[in-house]
This record gives structure tokens, sequence and C-alpha cells, in this order.
């Protein structure tokens, strides 16, 4: 017997329905792979900045005038020293002098000022950073609501006696 289409039993709808799904299959498939075709490819490999891998050089000469010295720099991970080196490129010296200034902030929580940067004893800096900055809020707040009290007890004594006045003045 030889194989003729017309010779096969009539297709049953799970046939129909898997045929149809096949077709489709083909057809979206030959679709995305031409269109894939006609994408153009990079002709250069993209840098990333945030890369792990990056190792900054030496200090950029922009930072020393902006405030951050060799001994800072030193002390520095290599992630803050990447921002710094990002923001003297760019310009940015608003947020370079903030973020020197934080680091001189948090390398005063230092045991041994002036050392090469290590993980544990950056870890331990700015551990006793947050701690004096959460210090330093809880008293702001505790010198805000004095004010405010003391504020409430001068305006409630002065109603008092304002009162007190009307009463002896009728």
């Amino acid at each position: 017997q030889f194989f003729h289409p017309c010779n096969l039993p009539p297709p049953t709808i799970g046939h129909k329905q898997h045929t149809m799904i096949t077709k489709l299959l083909v057809t979206l498939a030959c679709l995305v792979h031409n269109a894939h075709s006609f994408v153009p490819k990079p002709t250069h490999t993209v840098v990333h900045t945030r890369s792990a891998f990056v190792v900054v050089a030496g200090m950029p000469e922009q930072l020393a005038e902006w405030g951050c010295d060799a001994t800072l720099w030193d002390g520095l991970p290599l992630g803050a020293r990447r921002d710094l080196e990002r923001f003297a490129n760019s310009g940015s010296e608003d947020l370079a002098r903030c973020r020197i200034l934080t680091m001189k902030e948090v390398v005063q929580y230092n045991a041994e000022p002036g050392a090469v940067w290590e993980q544990a004893a950056w870890d331990k800096s700015v551990a006793g950073w947050e701690q004096n900055r959460a210090e330093l809020a809880a008293a702001e707040l505790a010198r805000v609501k004095a004010e405010k009290k003391a504020a409430a007890k001068a305006k409630r004594e002065a109603t008092a006696a304002k009162e007190e006045e009307q009463k002896h003045g009728l």
C-alpha cells in the first residue's frame, strides 16, 4: 500500500486542535526567527559601571579639592570609591561633598583610623555611625517635644492669667 492523505481516517476533534496548534507554533517560530534576524547586533561591548569587578585606580584629583584625602580614600569600601569617582567624572560636586562628609563621619567610628579598608572594621564603623545618628535624632525629637510642651504650658498659663484678670477686673 502506498500512503496518500486521502486514505487517512477522518480526524478527531483533538487531532484538529493539535494540527492547528502545531501550525500556529511553526508560524510563530518563523516570525520570531525572521524578526530576530533583522535586529541589529551591537558592534561594541557595553561596560556596566556597577560591576563588582571594576577596580578603581587612584583617587581622582577633583576629590582632593572637594575634601577627600588619601587616608580617607584608602579607608573607603570599593562601592564608595566608585561612587565618588563617578561623581568626580560627572562633575556632581554637591553629591561628592555630601558623600565625603558622610564617609568622614563613618570613618571616625573605626577603631584603627587611617587603616586600609576591611569589611569587619567598616561594618563596625557603620554600626557606630548609625547608632550615633539614631541617638542624635532621638535627642532632637526630645528637644522638639520639650519645646512644644513648654510652649503649650506657657500658653495655658497665659490663658489662665488672662481669665483670672478678667474675673477680678469685672
